[in-house]
């Protein structure tokens, strides 16, 4: 009994070590079949990486470029699969003379180009229908910054005081030439804050379209005003009459009321005379011996004006 499991033990171990050996010549062949077969010509469509040649010092690149470009080569299999594992592959140039002025190419028209840097692989044709850029001239242009007073949130009540300030009101950008030129002549600030009730003074950005093509110089200014409060006025004006022969009327009131709001710093700088308050004979309604008053003109520092009394009554003389 115990030679039998002596003989069975024996017959078990070579049989692992011929499977060894059969494993080793199975990878073997399969080795040596693939690298004889990398050694021999094939024809393939192949991504291959492709760059852009044009003076950078004039030029830039508006929107991404496209990287690759789709060809029918042959050659050898060893290049193929380095083409195609993205090994150390030197891309193929396309010169630009004008890039600015190209927005498209045509596959059809670049083997001209790459006939002498495919030194590897014969090119068959270009499968890429059309590449499409986008590259601009380098340009320079100065834009007056503005902030747009009506824009600017402010507390119920209050007013901006005297001139907005911004410090430098003028700005340098630097970018692609059509977008540059595209820009209106003036560039406007946004405030940011809401419900201002005292003097401001902060550093902000300018804000462009493509911040990631335009280069602002500087890029921030500094904005700062006053902020007052408003306070309500009331005021007699006499009223300026026209087109009224005034010895046939007798006029019920010959003065108006004005309400309008003022800053608190300039409630008592406000003249009266300032105010001119018109009644016209053409606008008089016989039905009711009434004539609407017109406010021609009032002091640019009052807001809001109104009249209380928007109308007179005249009655003519029998």
């Amino acid at each position: 009994m115990d030679r039998v499991k002596q003989i069975l033990e024996r017959f078990r171990v070579r049989r692992i070590g011929n499977w060894k050996v059969i494993m080793l010549c199975l990878v073997g062949a399969m080795t040596f079949k693939f690298l004889n077969s990398m050694n021999k010509e094939y024809t393939t469509n192949i991504e291959y990486p492709i760059a852009f040649i044009f003076d950078e010092a004039r030029y830039l690149i508006v929107d991404k470029l496209p990287e690759e470009i789709q060809l029918n080569l042959t050659g050898l299999g060893w290049n193929l699969l380095r083409v195609n594992l993205g090994g150390d592959v030197r891309p193929l140039s396309i010169p630009l003379e004008n890039p600015a002025e190209v927005k498209k190419i045509v596959g059809s028209t670049l083997p001209t180009f790459f006939s002498n840097q495919l030194n590897d692989f014969k090119l068959n044709f270009v499968l890429t229908d059309t590449l499409y850029i986008n590259i601009d001239h380098k340009d320079t242009v100065l834009r007056a910054l503005w902030v747009n007073e009506n824009r600017i949130d402010l507390k119920e009540g209050f007013g901006v005081y005297g001139a907005i300030d911004i410090s430098p009101d003028t700005v340098s950008l630097n970018g692609p030439g059509t977008l540059l030129q595209a820009l209106s002549d003036t560039l406007w600030i946004n405030i940011p804050r809401e419900g201002l009730e005292e003097a401001y003074s902060e550093d902000l950005s300018v804000a462009v379209a493509r911040p990631d093509l335009i280069e602002i110089e500087p890029a921030m200014v500094t904005v700062s005003f006053k902020v007052e409060p408003f306070v309500e006025k009331t005021d007699t004006v006499s009223i300026s009459f026209s087109n009224f022969l005034t010895s046939n009327w007798k006029v019920e009131d010959s003065t108006a009321l004005v309400r309008y709001s003022v800053f608190a710093a300039l409630a008592d700088s406000i003249p009266r005379g300032d105010f001119v308050i018109k009644a016209d004979g053409q606008l008089y309604n016989a039905a009711d011996s009434t004539v609407t008053l017109m406010l021609e003109q009032y002091p640019e520092m009052a807001r809001d004006v109104q009249l209380v009394n928007a109308r007179i009554r005249l009655f003519p003389y029998e």
